[in-house]
């Protein structure tokens, strides 16, 4: 039952920010300052390492990726240090194609262990990183994506040649309401708990990589 609450809160958090929006653009008077709330945190991705392996008669690139959030706004912002669960990722064939959301490859999370993941009934003010405007965090993830390995299966996998990453990361790990928690420390800054959109990053897969067990 937890895990469908939070799968619903995920996808009903991008209407929360519309519906948000829309009526700030109402009433001036409500915004958050002089920016579009879904301005005020940007998320951008690097690869620190990478590499091909198999598993189960399947192909992929493993990545560990470096999550930076940086506060654009002109006020402090609490975020959760655990704000690293890639629950979408979205590939484009190119920039053209990633701006009119034209994704070739575009896989959720249909399961995950929550408490593996961190998810907690209720936050700690200490479980939050406070960024000043300007400032950023960074953290590492392991991910990775389905490769075509020649086989009519994998055909809607990603084949050899350069694409465009973006990822879909929840910030928010708790069952409880965060609109509360957010008026409680409106003292320490701004509490963020909607989800993310990384900017895109470009990679290339190769031709003919070198595989490993996954295991490995």
């Amino acid at each position: 039952m937890k895990l469908l609450l939070v799968l619903m809160f995920l996808s009903l958090n991008a209407v929360a920010i519309l519906a948000q929006s829309l009526s700030q653009s109402e009433n001036p008077s409500a915004t958050t300052g002089s920016q579009d709330e879904t301005q005020l945190l940007q998320l951008t991705t690097s690869i620190a390492k990478e590499r091909y392996c198999s598993d189960i008669g399947s192909r992929f690139l493993r990545w560990k990726l470096i999550l930076k959030y940086t506060n654009t706004s002109t006020r402090n912002i609490l975020i959760d240090k655990k704000s690293s669960w890639i629950y979408r990722s979205m590939v484009s064939r190119n920039p053209k194609a990633a701006a009119a959301r034209r994704y070739e490859y575009d896989p959720s999370a249909s399961y995950a262990d929550l408490s593996k993941l961190g998810f907690r009934n209720t936050p700690e003010a200490d479980s939050f990183v406070v960024l000043k405007p300007g400032e950023s965090f960074r953290l590492e993830t392991d991910f990775r994506v389905h490769l075509y390995d020649g086989t009519k299966d994998s055909r809607d996998f990603l084949h050899p040649g350069n694409h465009i990453l973006e990822v879909r990361v929840a910030t928010w790990y708790y069952y409880a309401e965060p609109r509360i928690y957010r008026e409680r420390w409106i003292d320490k800054g701004y509490l963020w708990f909607q989800n993310v959109t990384s900017l895109p990053m470009p990679f290339t897969v190769e031709r003919n990589p070198v595989v490993t067990p996954c295991a490995d």
